[in-house]
């Protein structure tokens, strides 16, 4: 019986490190896409008043660029579970 965790790919749910430098931008720029979209959505629907609300941009950006550069397919996938991606 073949093993499935002895592919190329790492199974769901764990790192799956770039394996170039180009890799590494293109997941970090559209990672970074995304993050600009949340983070004005953020930003207008929960912070709009406060003064230091525009920090959930950069803050967005951050966290969906790095976690898309980091986990590859698996981050994309597991946006698909949250109800505001329906769409997707």
């Amino acid at each position: 019986m073949l093993d499935p965790s002895a592919g190329p790919d790492p199974p769901l749910g764990f790192p799956d490190p770039p394996r170039d430098r180009f890799e590494f931008w293109v997941r970090f720029f559209f990672g970074a896409l995304l993050g600009i979209l949340l983070g004005v959505l953020v930003w207008l629907r929960c912070f709009s008043e406060a003064e230091l609300g525009w920090l959930a941009i950069p803050i967005s950006i951050l966290v969906a660029a790095f976690s898309a550069a980091h986990y590859g397919d698996d981050f994309w996938v597991s946006l698909r579970g949250f109800r505001w991606m329906r769409w997707w």
